[in-house]
């Protein structure tokens, strides 16, 4: 016995799905765990990071005082969200997105930005892939 998709099945699964599948603190775990798969250390001087108001800080992406260098940076320096208004969250639903060929009012509006900041967004993750 053959069975069909439902008709638009796509389109109802991204409707469906939505940004709530995606969890604020798993998408920032993962974002660090990316970055820093050594664990957590300064990543001005490389110092390890084992301080708990320190390491607090580190998985917050907060600014924390560096042990080895005494510099203050956040997790996201030298990443794609240094100095970025968006959250780990929205970066990876960005991402997740424009690699199912999303349009970009759609993704801007799921992921709470304007289009323009998606445009950019594809752009710089695009040069970054080259």
């Amino acid at each position: 016995m053959i069975h069909k998709m439902p008709r638009g099945l796509p389109h109802d699964v991204m409707a469906d799905m939505s940004a709530l599948f995606f969890d604020e603190e798993v998408c920032t775990d993962w974002f660090i765990r990316h970055h820093y798969p050594a664990g957590p250390v300064c990543p001005d001087c490389g110092a390890d990071i084992s301080n708990p108001q320190a390491l607090q800080s580190f998985w917050q992406l907060s600014r924390f005082t560096c042990p080895g260098c005494g510099s203050q940076p956040r997790a996201t320096k030298g990443t794609l969200l240094e100095g970025a208004s968006i959250t780990p969250r929205q970066l990876i639903i960005i991402c997740w997105m424009i690699a199912l060929a999303a349009d970009l009012t759609t993704i801007a509006s799921t992921v709470g930005v304007t289009t323009e900041t998606i445009r950019s967004w594809r752009d710089r993750l695009t040069e970054v892939a080259q």
